[in-house]
């Protein structure tokens, strides 16, 4: 396991906040997160902002802390970096996902797909959103709703 956290130099909202990591994969850290509790929308994509306190128990926890330049080489180095493109594409898809949970809670009558229609959806290259929307995988409908494929990826610890 390498889970790797800098110091908590980064301000923000009145804190002192820390990137923890993983030059393993993103799966360890997202488990490393969620053995600390952390909530989930700490992560963003390849890192988790965690505030000081949390960063002293990732410590405590076996986080190896090194210098923020070092933890960015080794970030890249594993290939688990997310490029700006990647980064705003998430972040699009986080709105999209938060957009269908306000239509889930207007809206009755739709269940999610089994997985064996999602994966014949994705080897299509389309998936569908809980509207019926058609729209491509880890894609968004013109109603702004995510595809099944992101709202159930979105679910998974």
């Amino acid at each position: 396991m390498t889970v790797l956290v800098d110091a908590a130099v980064w301000p923000w909202r009145g804190r002192r906040w820390a990137h923890l990591v993983s030059d393993e994969s993103a799966e360890e850290l997202r488990r490393f997160g969620a053995a600390m509790d952390l909530d989930p929308r700490l992560y963003q994509g390849d890192h988790y902002d965690i505030t000081a306190e949390m960063r002293d128990e990732a410590i405590a926890r076996g986080a190896v802390a090194i210098e923020s330049r070092e933890l960015v080489r080794r970030l890249r180095a594993s290939g688990l970096r997310l490029t700006p493109e990647q980064r705003r594409a998430r972040s699009l898809l986080g709105v999209a996902v938060r957009a269908t949970h306000l239509w889930f809670e207007t809206n009755s009558g739709w269940a999610p797909p089994d997985d064996d229609t999602l994966a014949e959806w994705l080897a299509d290259g389309v998936c569908r959103c809980p509207d019926e929307c058609l729209v491509g995988p880890a894609s968004v409908c013109q109603h702004g709703l995510a595809g099944w494929d992101v709202i159930l990826a979105a679910l998974r610890p």
